[in-house]
């Protein structure tokens, strides 16, 4: 899987590494709207047990148990992207190929409105008889200039059938590239056997700017899918500060958290004036909610007053209390260490400075 990934993780461990200089940042919304290209051609409603065995893959009990298409696995990975685009208020839209419908108009929606579009896709849909690619208003939708940035996904098996030169899928997307030298089409794959692997592969390679995803990992690994929806739909200007240190049942900073806290100064110095910066405080899952809200809250202020003392505006700064963190695991001494965190939040919003290559 190819993904691009920028990350910054500000904790202790920083200060042993000596940052001395703000890092180049690439954060923000990769574009102001987004579609999903859906393949819902017949061998999309094959069973995803079925495939597998065809393609001499190994099955799971739940795989058997499900019985699920593979166009039910695609609305289970839609709805969950769905709900990282509520984080973006990216503009939507969602479009199927083969055959091309236009499902969802592109505007902006809630998370829960787009689910229940998709959701309305028929489930029994022929197996046989609806081939891919790509029929004539899907080509012409391949074929025209953007108006403004987008994020591309299209979701596909990579069987693609059609006998007619003009509708082959890696001509059509070479000529969406030609019409739009700044776009890029990401691909979340659904394809099992060799033959429809070849298909998506063919596609990636018309340009190498493409993020490839299978749908399997995509679902099973939160780290892969978090790598996708950054990549593909930007990602938010964050560090987290963790384990920052506070006396038991206080919300004072002692001295030695001072380097760290001094570290992320620099990177928030360095941006524009006017930034708006959201601190939000986590506490581990140990107390009551009500207590960990209140004291997450206090920490978080904790973190602010440092700020401003600083030199930072107390006008951008903003603060949130979070209350109990499950990020990590709070089973272990480890895990609740993490959760008491202060994350930081800045940007507001703006495009990254790769944009144009995502």
């Amino acid at each position: 899987m190819k993904i691009k990934t920028v990350s910054l993780l500000l904790g202790l461990s920083l200060v042993a590494t000596g940052l001395t200089a703000a890092p180049s940042l690439q954060c923000g919304k990769s574009a102001e709207r987004f579609a999903f290209l859906l393949d819902a051609s017949g061998s999309m409603m094959e069973k995803v047990v079925d495939v597998k065995k065809d393609a001499h893959l190994t099955v799971s009990d739940a795989e058997k148990k499900a019985k699920a298409t593979r166009m039910d696995v695609v609305k289970t990975f839609m709805g969950k992207a769905a709900q990282a685009l509520d984080a973006q208020s990216m503009a939507s839209e969602l479009v199927t190929v083969a055959p091309y419908a236009e499902l969802v108009p592109l505007e902006k929606r809630s998370a829960d409105d787009f689910i229940k579009t998709f959701k309305a896709i028929p489930e029994t849909l022929e197996v046989f008889g609806r081939p891919t690619w790509l029929g004539e208003r899907a080509q012409k939708r391949f074929n025209q200039t953007l108006a403004q940035p987008e994020a591309l996904v299209l979701i596909t098996d990579g069987h693609f059938e059609s006998k007619d030169e003009k509708m082959n899928p890696v001509k059509n997307l070479e000529a969406f590239y030609q019409a739009n030298p700044n776009a890029c089409l990401h691909i979340v794959s659904v394809a099992y056997r060799d033959e429809e692997k070849a298909g998506v592969d063919a596609l990636a390679k018309v340009k190498d700017c493409a993020v490839v995803a299978h749908v399997d990992d995509l679902l099973a690994n939160q780290d892969t899918f978090d790598q996708f929806v950054a990549t593909v739909y930007g990602r938010e200007c964050a560090m987290d500060i963790q384990g920052v240190k506070f006396a038991f049942d206080k919300a004072v900073l002692v001295d030695e958290e001072s380097a760290t806290l001094m570290a992320a100064l620099k990177v928030l110095k360095a941006q524009p004036a006017g930034t708006r910066i959201t601190l939000r405080g986590w506490t581990d899952a140990l107390g009551s909610d009500a207590y960990n809200k209140a004291l997450s809250l206090k920490r978080a202020q904790a973190v602010r007053d440092f700020f401003v003392a600083k030199g930072l505006s107390t006008q951008q700064l903003h603060v949130e209390g979070m209350g109990k963190s499950f990020k990590y695991s709070n089973e272990t001494a480890e895990g609740r260490w993490l959760n008491r965190r202060v994350e930081i939040l800045y940007g507001n919003g703006q495009i990254s400075k790769d944009a144009t290559i995502r």
